[in-house]
């Protein structure tokens, strides 16, 4: 179960966060909603461990960021919304180096993935000289080839082509039998066919709501 416990996080005098709490207490996929600057990204930061909050807390089965560094990011799996790789690496590099960081055996490297998504051609071109629908799949393949009872979801596929969005709605279609799947993403019609649950983050208390099933 991930809970988010009075979860506040302020920059300076600005306040981005404040007093959000909500518990995810089964595997799905949950659509995280709001206009820009609402602090969505903020708050997959703050989830992921990349930065600490202000007050309030982030439990994942009971461990937490900051007192449970490696425990809990071993749990967490995140695809940022912005460039997270160095631009001279390649994906095949990157892959590897997320298994060595995971302790991951190198038979777990993720050809079926790469295949799905039609990225076999690119494998070792830099980062930096990718298309943004082929950084995004490097950046979705490294965050669904390790387990993970989280994964974040920053605009995951943005850039990407028809046929790269069936494979990801496919994709969420599988993992979200075993993982809570937070998305972020601001194309709805990406998200068309996908069983979710929409999290608004726009509310008076800036506490989630629940505004239903979509289909």
């Amino acid at each position: 179960m991930l809970q988010l416990d009075q979860l506040c996080k302020s920059y300076q005098d600005k306040k981005v966060l404040e007093s959000l709490s909500f518990e995810f207490r089964a595997p799905g996929v949950y659509a995280i909603a709001g206009p820009n600057g609402i602090g969505k990204s903020t708050l997959f930061r703050l989830i992921a461990g990349a930065e600490a909050p202000s007050s309030g807390r982030v439990l994942l089965d009971g461990l937490n960021p900051q007192d449970h560094r490696k425990a809990y990011r071993q749990k967490v799996s995140w695809a940022p919304e912005m460039d997270g790789i160095f631009p001279f690496i390649t994906p095949d590099e990157y892959f590897r180096l997320v298994l060595n960081i995971r302790g991951q055996p190198a038979t777990d490297y993720p050809r079926r993935l790469i295949e799905d998504l039609a990225l076999t051609p690119f494998l070792r071109t830099r980062y930096d000289e990718l298309s943004l629908g082929n950084k995004k799949k490097t950046l979705l393949i490294a965050a669904l080839m390790v387990p993970a009872a989280v994964l974040l979801l920053d605009e995951a596929c943005t850039g990407f082509d028809r046929s790269a969005q069936e494979t990801f709605k496919k994709l969420m279609k599988d993992f979200a039998a075993r993982a809570i799947i937070l998305l972020v993403n601001h194309d709805a019609d990406q998200l068309e066919g996908i069983p979710l649950t929409t999290l608004d983050m726009q509310h008076q208390s800036q506490t989630f709501l629940i505004q239903g099933d979509r289909t």
